[in-house]
């Protein structure tokens, strides 16, 4: 798997088996960033601050070119703390649900509270371990596009039984899937 150059994050290949890993990965690695830098600007800045009050106290000549430095330090600190959020912001954007669900037999709606772009279910037993992959615009099917096991929905995926394969929606089976926004 490749990284990104400068901050090091999992670039997903064409060819990787898919995995929340390296997603769940890169957002541990911003979060860590994002916390961290923001912690040592505000303490970068009150360090600035406490130093140019002491020269301010102790010297009359130079108070305005001072102040002006202060007024610099505290307006580049907010512009870089709102750069941060907003790539907060675009990265709360998407999201991830990681479930199970028993299998009926019979078509049944899984309901995420949002509409994914992807997703997989994997079910594992003594017989086999199969999994299926769902995109948008693109069910999961065995055979034939007519005999979709699963395909996407506004709000989640609909799983569904063909009696010839059965792959994402047996009885009594447990299913677990991954989506993503």
């Amino acid at each position: 798997m490749q990284q990104t150059n400068t901050y090091k994050l999992d670039l997903i290949e064409p060819s990787d088996t898919f995995s929340a890993d390296p997603l769940n990965g890169n957002a541990r690695k911003l979060e860590t960033a994002l916390t961290g830098t923001r912690a040592d600007l505000e303490r970068s800045l009150a360090g600035v601050k406490s130093g140019l009050e002491a020269a301010l106290a102790g010297v009359q000549t130079g108070q305005d070119q001072k102040t002006a430095e202060l007024s610099a330090a505290d307006a580049a600190l907010s512009a870089r703390i709102d750069a941060l959020a907003g790539r907060a912001t675009a990265l709360e954007a998407h999201k991830i649900a990681v479930g199970a669900y028993t299998g009926n037999g019979r078509e049944q709606t899984i309901s995420l509270g949002f509409t994914p772009v992807a997703v997989l279910i994997h079910v594992g037993s003594i017989n086999g371990s199969y999994s299926a992959l769902a995109v948008t615009d693109h069910p999961a099917y065995y055979l034939s596009p007519e005999q979709h096991q699963a395909v996407i929905v506004p709000g989640g995926f609909t799983v569904c039984s063909w009696a010839e394969a059965v792959i994402c929606n047996r009885y009594g089976c447990l299913y677990f899937y991954v989506a993503l926004s």
